[in-house]
Order: structure tokens, then sequence, then C-alpha cells
């Protein structure tokens, strides 16, 4: 894992912290890299769930563009909302 991985993580850990209003948090150096880990898998799932949502096509008209990419990250991220969303409501 690279540290410019490990420094990414870390601040989206710290700007989280803010955002949710506990500014103060501090972090283990073993969670900064757990989440980098986590957070890599997570981009590799996204990869996945892109090509996937193509037609399977080979040589010409199978390229990736700009507009495949941005419509499979709603999905994904509509997704990943919604379950965040819900999570709260299942415990109670």
């Amino acid at each position: 894992m690279t540290k410019v991985l490990k420094k990414h993580a870390e601040a989206f850990l710290r700007e989280a912290s803010i955002i949710n209003g506990n500014k103060g948090r501090s972090m283990n150096y073993e969670a900064v890299g757990s989440m980098a880990r986590h957070s890599a898998r997570i981009v590799e799932l996204f990869a996945l769930y892109v090509e996937r949502s193509l037609p399977e096509k080979h040589g010409r008209g199978s390229r990736i563009q700009k507009h495949h990419v941005e419509l499979a990250y709603l999905r994904f991220y509509e997704a990943i909302r919604e379950f965040m969303d819900n999570e709260g409501e299942e415990e109670e």
C-alpha cells in the first residue's frame, strides 16, 4: 500500500470526523491503514460495477466513456447512501 493512499485515507477520516461534529477525534495508525485498504477495495468494486454495467462488446464501440463512469457512479453512490441512511432505522 502506498504512502499516498494512506495519506488520503487519513485526510478523509479527519474530514468525516469534522463533518460529523467530532473535530478532536484521534486516530490509531492501524485504523488509517485499514481505512486505506478497505477504501481501495471499494474502488475495485466500483470499477467492476462500471465494467458489468456495460453491454458485452469486443473491439470497436467497446470503449468505456466518461458518461458510463458518471452513470455508474450515480447508481453506486445512491445505493451506498440508501444503505447508510437505512442502517440506523434497522437498529431501532
